[in-house]
């Protein structure tokens, strides 16, 4: 897909990738997009040319304000409201280990998607 951004035609794609485990005896296909705008934030704070203090005093606000504005967007639009799953996540674990992020993509969608069913079977009940 090219979208027209700011005048530039700008190439969009995304992998789709492929759960290796079922959930309810069924494999699911996820597209995932990252924030680029936090990489870049997060690449702001670990060079010292641009690192300043007020900006590492803040960090955890700035970034809590873009979670809040970026869901704002995607659930008030009737397009993106069904269709997207916004996943706040630390790269690391409480116990400082890296966080597996396939694993903790699993575990989030296999429970979105087990209390969807479990809906979906109370409602015809």
């Amino acid at each position: 897909v090219r979208l027209n951004r700011a005048g530039v035609y700008r190439p969009y794609q995304n992998d789709v990738y492929r759960f290796r485990m079922p959930i309810n005896n069924r494999f699911y296909y996820i597209s995932l997009e990252g924030a680029t705008p936090i990489l870049t934030f997060f690449e702001t704070l670990n060079f010292p040319a641009t690192k300043t203090r007020q900006i590492d005093e803040m960090q955890r606000e700035i970034l809590l304000k873009f979670y809040k504005y970026l869901r704002q967007l995607i659930y008030n639009c009737p397009d993106t409201e069904e269709e997207i799953e916004l996943i706040f996540y630390n790269d690391f674990k409480p116990n400082g280990e890296k966080q597996d992020i396939g694993e903790m993509l699993f575990n989030h969608f296999e429970k979105v998607i087990l209390s969807k069913l479990s809906a979906n079977t109370t409602k015809i009940d």
